[in-house]
């Protein structure tokens, strides 16, 4: 287990020695440290045959390590799971009431299926890089890889984690690297956790928008090159395109040729009305045309009205509230587990099994 901690001091270093755990590697660095090099020192560090990075406002459940033994026996190189435990800690602003720790279960059916990353890169293009969870993707945040495909990326680029936001760049990254098929696994390994400080909580509340200037993805980096097919503007969404797009840069810009810029064009007009002069000039630029997106917008309009009947949402089991930390979402989403063994559709056995 390795911990890399940019906090502004030292203090949780006497928290971890107290556990006396000798499996524990606690690194501190002091001073500003971009996203991407927190990261990167984090998978340094490491030194398992498999890997998985979870953020400090993020939980993991028992079934883990589990998967990742199954995966090492079966020569899998990733393994993707379900987001099926989302926690939202006090105060993440998310709701306008009971913001109070909320653990929201979702359901999962424990199916294993297989997947071909760079396939899904190149549905992800097509959607200007957006979405990137709901796509067929290597996942090391949240997900599982095998260290000879990190060490691969760091091969071909001098490092693990390049972009700005290190999530999708890993993904795209490793996607592109992969010479194998990747397991998608229905069932949850973590806990999705939501803080006020976090970017899924900046996203839902609106806070995630502004200059380049303002963006806390900068801080720590010098002379970074923002690529030119995404709007010069901060966003969760061009926050994501870019980084992706630095990714098939370094990867394989073969692939930049599946990009695609009308869904990245949609979202930010209809969400940022105020920098619409750039993402229209960014889109034209980029040889974008006024008719195709004409049409795009026409064929989403038609597509919300025809998904009022037949879009189905993700299904929500359950939502437990007044949970204060991790720590109490994590004792919920196990004992959920425990109790609730049917929906692993007979997965765990097949786990157990399997060699």
């Amino acid at each position: 287990i390795v911990v890399q901690d940019n906090s502004d001091e030292a203090s949780l270093k006497d928290q971890i020695s107290e556990l006396g755990y000798e499996n524990i590697v606690y690194n501190y660095t002091a001073g500003v440290v971009s996203f991407v090099d927190n990261f990167d020192l984090a998978i340094q560090l490491s030194n398992g045959k498999y890997a998985m990075i979870i953020g400090d406002d993020d939980g993991i459940t028992s079934l883990a390590l589990k998967v990742a033994k199954w995966a090492d026996n079966n020569d899998i190189c990733c393994v993707k799971p379900a987001l099926s435990f989302i926690y939202f800690w006090p105060g993440s602003k998310v709701f306008d009431h009971d913001d109070n720790g909320i653990l929201h279960i979702y359901k999962y059916n424990g199916n294993i299926t297989k997947y071909d990353p760079r396939e899904g890169v190149k549905s992800l293009l097509g959607k200007s890089c957006q979405d990137y969870l709901n796509n067929e993707l290597i996942k090391l945040y949240h997900g599982i890889v095998r260290r000879d495909l990190l060490e691969a990326v760091r091969n071909r680029t001098g490092r693990y984690v390049g972009g700005l936001s290190p999530d999708i760049y890993l993904s795209v990254a490793l996607s592109l690297m992969s010479k194998n098929e990747a397991f998608s696994i229905n069932v949850p390994l973590t806990i999705s956790g939501i803080c006020t400080g976090s970017g899924s909580s900046q996203s839902a509340t609106g806070e995630h928008t502004g200059s380049l200037e303002e963006a806390p993805h900068f801080r720590g980096h010098t002379d970074y090159k923002w690529n030119n097919k995404i709007p010069k503007f901060y966003s969760v969404e061009t926050i994501w395109g870019d980084s992706a797009m630095a990714a098939v840069s370094e990867i394989n810009p073969d692939y930049a040729e599946y990009y695609e810029p009308e869904t990245l064009t949609f979202r930010c007009l209809r969400k940022y009305p105020l920098y619409k002069a750039e993402i229209l000039s960014n889109y034209l630029k980029n040889g974008g045309n006024k008719l195709k997106l004409g049409m795009f917008f026409f064929s989403k309009v038609i597509n919300k009205l025809f998904s009022i009947v037949k879009h189905e949402q993700k299904e929500k089991l359950q939502i437990k509230n007044n949970l204060d930390t991790i720590i109490e979402a994590s004792k919920e989403c196990e004992l959920w587990l425990e109790e609730h063994e049917e929906m692993l559709g007979g997965a765990d056995r097949r786990i157990d099994q399997e060699r």
